[in-house]
């Protein structure tokens, strides 16, 4: 999102970034502000990032709605479409 080189991350202007946009979402009066989905086992140094900056993991739907395939993942799309 913000920075990806190598030289860049050392400057740690993600953080800045995101304390930013979470401290202008608490001056507007929101009680949470959510970072987005995670993944340890694909993206490791996303997971730590958002750990780092004091994430805590939320459920905000149906978990099985990403499969371990392509198709599954296609078929519970399909299942909350349908309101199964």
């Amino acid at each position: 999102l913000a920075a990806s080189t190598e030289s860049a991350r050392k400057t740690y202007a993600n953080y800045l970034l995101v304390w930013e946009m979470i401290s202008l979402a608490r001056d507007s009066g929101k009680a949470y502000f959510d970072c987005g989905g995670i993944n340890p086992g694909a993206s490791m140094g996303v997971f730590n990032f958002k750990k780092g900056i004091g994430g805590r993991v939320g459920i905000n739907g149906p978990i099985w709605v990403r499969g371990s395939t392509a198709a599954l993942t296609r078929f519970g799309r399909l299942l909350l479409s349908l309101k199964v």
